[in-house]
């Protein structure tokens, strides 16, 4: 099954995109909230984030934590999630990512899911398979594909994915919308078969767009999954 969320940056105290508060029919949204600057993440009272956190009009399902992902970091992620109700929590790659057994113990309390998201997915991939835990998965980036068409590799690997960001792209590489005219890939295969898996899957909408994009993206993908 899918849950569809939409890529949400949280920097000096403010949303982006700016009309993301504006939102009053979320239709069935979700939020992947991402922090981009460590200091304001690691520094800030945490009571503060959390008021801003729940201003949102959308439900929280994924955090993404700044690098580096110190100890302190991933613990105050891992509080954070829990608090505002998310399931995952997504981290650029491993280096620095403390994985004792204390670790992987909270992420089985707080029941959440840590998603290693690297560029090189398949060595993220390489990584993964050898860390214990049922509490980690990867976060695959469509940007990372090289096929032509991205159903192929992403359901050869979706017992490792939890998370994936989405979109389509233009010729010169721009992120557009995934059923924009001028995007290379016909997403309508993908859609589909994800929405037939027994678990779920975060489908993030990560690009550059207008609330009204996003709900006619939602609509067709729930076109797709009714057929």
């Amino acid at each position: 099954m899918i849950r569809v969320g939409i890529t949400i940056g949280l920097e000096g105290g403010k949303f982006k995109p700016n009309w993301i508060r504006e939102i009053r029919d979320p239709s069935g949204l979700v939020a992947e909230v991402r922090f981009t600057d460590a200091s304001e993440f690691g520094e800030s009272y945490i009571g503060d984030l959390l008021d801003l956190l729940e201003e949102l009009p959308i439900p929280i399902s994924a955090l993404k934590l700044p690098s580096p992902v110190t100890s302190e970091v991933l613990e105050r992620g891992m509080f954070l999630a829990d608090q505002v109700g998310a399931k995952y929590l997504i981290v650029s790659n491993l280096k620095g990512v403390n994985l004792s057994k204390e670790v992987l113990k909270d992420l089985t309390g707080y029941a959440l899911t840590l998603c290693f998201e690297k560029g090189d997915f398949l060595k993220g991939l390489k990584e993964v398979r050898g860390l214990p835990g049922y509490y980690l998965a990867l976060a695959y980036d469509l940007s990372s594909c090289e096929s032509k068409e991205p159903l192929g590799e992403v359901m050869e690997y979706i017992g490792y994915i939890k998370v994936l960001r989405a979109f389509n792209r233009s010729p010169s590489g721009t992120k557009l919308p995934l059923f924009h005219p001028e995007g290379l890939w016909n997403l309508n295969g993908l859609i589909k078969a994800l929405s037939k898996l027994p678990r779920e899957v975060l489908l993030v909408l990560d690009y550059d767009s207008d609330f009204g994009t996003y709900l006619k993206e939602l609509n067709r993908i729930r076109e797709l999954t009714l057929v």
